[in-house]
């Protein structure tokens, strides 16, 4: 047995055949098939000035982007990444923004270049595609549908599918299940 083709388990040593088989393919959504940043920052703006606190620049708010709306809207109070806000103004302001982020969810928002092709050359390819991200499926159906992206993905799993989200491996598991792979 050639030792490039061994893997080491916790009970015993198995064969594995290289080139790995890949059957499926799993993308996120935010950040790697579609440029939301302007969207989340116009809506973070928002939030903060129906809250009577000034705007802060997009690339301070883009820097905040990353870790789910919670964290941006906390960050966004806070002008910092790691302090938290009182608890009854961001009690307040969630469903600010949520209400502001959904009304213009895709103003702005675009796949990346390059994205429609890849996806056209996965799918010719045969693979079997997902969209996994922890964007709530509120907001993660309408912009896949907006993007003519919706129709790529076998399955999509947002933040509120499943008990848990990423980076917990639920997620992932549950599509590797419902595409029938290990």
């Amino acid at each position: 047995m050639d030792q490039n083709n061994l893997q080491r388990t916790d009970c015993c040593t198995t064969e594995i055949e290289f080139p790995l088989q890949i059957k499926a393919v799993v993308i996120d959504l935010d950040g790697t098939l579609l440029d939301t940043a302007m969207d989340l920052a116009f809506a973070a703006n928002k939030m903060l000035l129906e809250l009577g606190k000034p705007e802060l620049p997009l690339a301070t708010i883009q820097s905040f982007i990353g870790k789910g709306i919670q964290k941006l809207v906390k960050r966004s109070l806070t002008n910092s990444l790691e302090n938290e806000p009182d608890p009854e103004l961001f009690t307040k302001a969630l469903p600010i923004y949520e209400r502001n982020y959904g009304e213009n969810l895709y103003t702005h928002t675009r796949p990346y270049p390059g994205v429609v092709d890849g996806l056209n050359a996965l799918k010719k390819e045969g693979f079997q595609l997902a969209c996994i991200t922890n964007k709530a499926e509120a907001f993660t159906l309408p912009l896949l549908r907006a993007t003519n992206l919706l129709d790529y993905f076998e399955i999509v799993l947002s933040g509120d599918s499943l008990p848990k989200k990423k980076p917990d491996p639920m997620p992932l598991l549950h599509a590797c299940k419902h595409f029938q792979i290990e």
